[in-house]
């Protein structure tokens, strides 16, 4: 995937929370267990607008945080990359190869942490929709940590392997 189409599906995942938090004002009770400990029970709680004010500036902060630095990339000195043979990765003839990978990378694990605070989000007013007992975070929300957990994981030995070695060499 390259730099674009990782945009594109960035700017995507953005697009799902803005319209998660809008389906979401619209059906959560006026007091809202807002955090929950280990065990899924709520031990915190806010009222609605203050919940979705939270979940707005968590999004706007992901948007900066993933959005701004990929756009800087390319204004980076390269002594700021990182990376296994940084000489040869980031000579001239292959920097803007290497730099648009780079964006593409981490919009992509970017788009990853979106889908996962969106899912985080919507598990908490899942569990505050509940009819009977106190507000509990459904069983699924470990699944899904999980599953955003290993895909960290597996992204950062992919990205490990891409460039720890030069092409052509043992």
């Amino acid at each position: 995937m390259n730099s674009r189409q990782a945009w594109t599906v960035y700017l995507i995942s953005l697009l799902v929370a803005a319209m998660h938090m809008t389906w979401a004002r619209n059906v959560l009770p006026a007091t809202v267990a807002s955090h929950f400990g280990a065990s899924g029970q709520a031990d915190s709680f806010t009222d609605a607008d203050g919940f979705l004010r939270g979940y707005a500036v968590l999004m706007l902060f992901m948007a900066l945080t993933f959005g701004g630095l990929a756009r800087l990339f390319p204004r980076l000195p390269d002594s700021v990359f990182n990376i296994p043979h940084r000489p040869y990765w980031l000579a001239p003839e292959r920097r803007a190869a290497t730099l648009n990978g780079f964006v593409a990378h981490y919009l992509l694990i970017g788009t990853a942490t979106n889908l996962f605070l969106v899912g985080t989000m919507h598990a908490t007013v899942v569990a505050n929709r509940q009819i009977v007992g106190e507000p509990r975070l459904p069983g699924w929300f470990w699944l899904l940590f999980t599953v955003y957990m290993v895909g960290v994981i597996a992204w950062a030995i992919m990205l490990t392997r891409r460039y720890r070695r030069v092409p052509g060499q043992p």
